[in-house]
């Protein structure tokens, strides 16, 4: 089946540019890995035919394609296999996964700021597929990380689907990446690009919630190293939740918020307020995290007379 969907590309939820690199090519898999029953029903109205294709043809291209030994890793247009070979167990929920890539002197080929997907086969023979942010540095070669919170079944609730995939991952098996994805980017230098716009950056203000420190992190440490002023805050239940906790420990003016804090803990206790974003600058003021914590911060935001509109980013 064929679709145009050039008159959705506005007002799709993820963007125009998953579209768009999906285009003049079957996206069958991934659109259905992905999207609800009502995203689903949306596609008869942009239905506008039919193309007879030769698979034989296509599957020997992309098998072609898989095998080249290539510098980077990733591509946006096509899925490529890599191997875990290492499994740590961080808390109770969440994990450090070790990929391993085609050869030693590759790179994976995310820029700071962007994300990648992954796709796994579950236990049903289901194609699941999730978007996630390596926390390895961009110029690590042969093999990247990624930390993963895993949100397993609990009462009437099944879990998620990529989480179940993930907890029966273990060394030697195989997952699929495309990418990289995302309108954000860090470069060197103190310049973040925004939708292909680059603006230069003195400071940054940085929240993160919980496992949302994945997204936040590679910026905040390619900034800091580029001299770039950071203030960041890491919001997390108890202390074990604090994921990258040695990694932020080794910058100044990172402060740790706990909403359910034991006796002794000696940082902040609560939730995000004004007081902990701190001042108003020129800068930026970057959020991943929860959906709740990031309307907070939206709201302390344009109370605090920050530019939503340029100012304020939600990765």
């Amino acid at each position: 089946n064929v679709y145009d969907a050039s008159e959705y590309l506005k007002h799709h939820p993820g963007g125009s540019e998953s579209i768009i690199l999906a285009s003049g090519g079957d996206a069958s898999d991934d659109f259905l890995a992905i999207h609800s029953d009502a995203a689903k029903a949306m596609l008869v109205q942009y239905h506008i035919g039919i193309l007879e294709t030769n698979l034989s043809k296509n599957n020997a291209i992309n098998c072609q394609y898989m095998d080249s030994e290539r510098d980077i890793f990733l591509d946006q247009k096509h899925w490529n296999t890599v191997t875990l070979t290492e499994k740590v167990v961080l808390n109770h929920d969440s994990v450090r996964l070790i990929f391993a890539l085609k050869h030693p002197r590759q790179k994976l080929g995310v820029p700071t700021g962007k994300d990648m997907y992954l796709r796994c086969i579950s236990s049903s023979g289901q194609k699941v597929i999730r978007a996630f942010t390596p926390t390895s540095a961009t110029d690590q070669v042969g093999k990247f990380d990624l930390v993963v919170k895993l949100y397993r079944a609990s009462g009437d609730w099944p879990g998620g689907k990529m989480s179940a995939c993930i907890d029966l991952l273990k060394p030697g098996d195989t997952v699929e990446c495309k990418g990289p994805f995302g309108d954000i980017e860090y470069q060197t230098g103190g310049i973040l690009v925004i939708n292909n716009v680059a603006h230069r950056v003195n400071q940054f203000t940085m929240i993160a919630g919980g496992s949302g420190i994945t997204g936040i992190y590679p910026i905040l440490r390619s900034a800091h190293r580029d001299g770039i002023k950071c203030h960041m805050v890491s919001c997390n239940k108890t202390e074990e939740d604090i994921l990258l906790r040695q990694e932020l420990d080794g910058y100044k003016r990172v402060h740790h918020c706990l909403s359910r804090p034991t006796n002794g803990w000696k940082g902040h206790s609560g939730y995000i307020s004004q007081a902990l974003i701190g001042r108003v600058h020129d800068g930026f003021l970057l959020c991943c995290g929860p959906t709740g914590m990031m309307e907070s911060v939206r709201k302390i935001a344009e109370a605090d007379s920050w530019d939503s509109r340029k100012q304020v980013i939600f990765l």
